[in-house]
């Protein structure tokens, strides 16, 4: 089996305009010990790797709502009602006025998104095709 990682995304910090942290650049993930946070299932990668961090942190995390759909997720957020982590590019699509996002300066938060495949199964070549293209297109995505 071969795996490669195609990104290593920085999570962020998202916060309404309103909130006391949004003037704020960067922060301790420690600070957020006692904020509520809008997330991802319990069951998620993502929400694992936050969870973790949050661990290592000194903390669990207080999170008042869950939501397996980043735009509702950001909609809550631009309401006030807590922060949430921020995929740096895979949620950059959604519109983020009215949130200030906030680099985590300690510890160094991020998570990787990797592709693997089975050398010993036959590959055609649409999917050699395909692995390409998809290691190709992460690769302009982290250059930015």
């Amino acid at each position: 089996e071969n795996t490669i990682t195609l990104l290593e995304e920085e999570l962020l910090i998202a916060c309404s305009l309103n909130h006391p942290l949004s003037a704020r650049e960067s922060i301790n993930l420690n600070e957020l010990s006692g904020e509520q946070f809008i997330s991802l299932p319990s069951y998620t990668k993502l929400r694992h790797a936050t969870d973790y961090y949050c661990q290592q942190a000194g903390f669990k995390p207080l999170i008042l709502l869950e939501c397996y759909d980043s735009n509702t997720i950001l909609d809550l957020v631009k309401s006030g009602m807590g922060i949430c982590f921020l995929p740096k590019y895979s949620w950059s699509h959604i519109n983020n006025e009215g949130i200030n996002i906030i680099k985590i300066s300690n510890p160094k938060c991020s998570r990787c998104i990797n592709l693997t495949w089975d050398e010993e199964h036959y590959i055609t070549k649409s999917a050699n095709f395909f692995r390409d293209y998809i290691i190709d297109f992460f690769h302009k995505i982290s250059k930015n």
